[in-house]
């Protein structure tokens, strides 16, 4: 019994002083990611919504979103210190912004708020990481995943890009730009792909680029906006699956895992 009872406080013991090691910051990752997994929802769901032309149907479904999001965002304000409160509070407006009006919005606007939102939710990922890595000393960690995060970041922006012109499609001045920027994007996807291959090298990963580099490459493409809206989200899923293999991979090596995000 003596035995049984040591072990158990040392385990107790442990486990504490690994706590007291990785801080808060683990647990702001954690409910970071689960608020990235939400924007991603609300961003799908108001999607599906607009371009169905049945608003009523998901109004529920949106508010309960944005009820967790804004309990997930208060919980996790809550338990930072203080200097880092007012960056989380401009990013809860944000949260905020992204559900109010939704059902009034062209569904271009629609996904420019919900891209800004969600990018500005992997940049705190990405401090938080950095921070977490930066408490444990381990300079060859963290130049490792600066590499990657460089890629996750390259993608992003290039995203973006491609997401600014989808409007000009239609147009004969539009369209070169479309194509240089589907290009752009296949290749830093490409590259992403080459640094997490656990999580990328998949049919799925493949047939997004593919669909890039074929609009890229071809002349008498016939391609609509609908369509490049639906590929730019193939493409956010495929940039954050990536980002998240990095950050499990990251945190395993580090503490404990996070929970594997599965995006709905």
């Amino acid at each position: 019994m003596l035995l049984l009872a040591t072990l158990i406080f040392a385990v107790i013991y442990y486990l504490k002083q690994e706590d007291d090691t990785i801080g808060y910051e683990f647990n702001n990752l954690v409910q970071l990611r689960r608020i990235l997994q939400l924007s991603i929802k609300h961003r799908n769901v108001t999607h599906a919504a607009l371009t169905r032309g049945c608003i009523e149907a998901h109004k529920n479904e949106l508010a309960q979103i944005q009820v967790q999001l804004r309990e997930l965002s208060e919980s996790n304000i809550a338990n930072l210190p203080l200097g880092e409160r007012p960056i989380h509070r401009i990013f809860q407006a944000k949260l905020e912004g992204m559900h109010n009006g939704w059902q009034h919005r062209q569904t271009n606007r629609n996904h420019v708020i919900h891209g800004q939102t969600i990018r500005q939710c992997m940049y705190l990922i990405d401090e938080t990481t950095q921070a977490l890595i930066a408490k444990t000393d381990n300079s060859e960690l963290g130049d490792r995943y600066h590499q990657k995060w460089q890629r996750v970041f390259d993608s992003m922006e290039a995203l973006t890009e491609l997401r600014l012109c989808v409007l000009d499609v239609q147009s004969n001045k539009g369209m070169p730009r479309v194509k240089r920027c589907c290009d752009k994007t296949s290749r830093k996807l490409e590259q992403l792909a080459t640094m997490v291959p656990k999580a990328l090298s998949t049919p799925y990963t493949s047939a997004v680029i593919d669909k890039l580099a074929q609009i890229a490459s071809c002349d008498d493409l016939n391609v609509g906006e609908q369509e490049l809206y639906d590929l730019t989200t193939d493409i956010s899923f495929v940039i954050i699956q990536g980002y998240d293999q990095i950050l499990y991979d990251v945190t395993n090596q580090l503490c404990r895992p996070i929970p594997r995000m599965w995006l709905v």
